[in-house]
């Protein structure tokens, strides 16, 4: 018998539009006299379990806009024209946002193959691999069942005023399982003895 993915009911597949929809309104929302971060993101109570969705994801920062230096865990949103620069494992990675919408990603200056199917760019035996987005994988982290990730960059949502949401997502047990928000990271961390 062939499994097949499990599809979304109707109900579910708008619960989540909506979802990404209030998200993408409140996060552009964002006062920039103030600070680069937003308030936590406010989903309405009429998404009931998927409301508190967005804040899952964000945490409590919510959503830092244009920034310049790519937070190592949490959400980030770029505006058309802007660009934003972080070191994972190393390697410098860019994220701009052309004037377009589209974002493009270097590691070290090379563009990152957008295409999962495509050879993954290595850099100091580093995989890095794209896709709406950028991991980071060390060969050495391979092992059966994990996919050797330690890092992520990924794309949330891209929005009509052409900025682009992200979020960054940090993993444990050689990529089993990843957190995207600094509070998630905190607590299990603690949860596990480490400093």
């Amino acid at each position: 018998m062939e499994n097949k993915p499990e599809r979304l009911s109707f109900a579910n597949q708008v619960a989540q539009t909506q979802i990404r929809d209030d998200m993408i309104r409140t996060s552009n929302q964002h006062d920039e006299s103030n600070s680069a971060y937003g308030q936590p993101v406010k989903a309405p109570s009429r998404l009931g379990t998927y409301a508190n969705l967005p804040n899952q994801i964000c945490g409590q920062k919510g959503v830092a806009w244009d920034i310049t230096t790519i937070p190592q865990i949490g959400c980030f949103a770029l505006s058309s024209g802007k660009s934003a620069t972080g070191t994972f494992l190393g390697i410098t990675i860019v994220v701009s946002v052309g004037a377009d919408g589209n974002e493009v990603i270097t590691a070290d200056g090379k563009p990152i193959p957008d295409d999962p199917r495509q050879t993954p760019l290595k850099i100091n035996n580093i995989n890095v691999l794209g896709a709406g987005g950028v991991s980071l994988c060390p060969e050495s982290n391979r092992s059966v069942g994990t996919s050797g990730c330690v890092a992520g960059i990924e794309v949330i949502s891209r929005n009509s005023d052409k900025s682009i949401n992200y979020y960054v997502s940090q993993c444990f047990d050689n990529g089993q399982w990843c957190v995207t928000n600094q509070e998630n990271w905190d607590r299990i961390r603690q949860e596990r003895g480490a400093q």
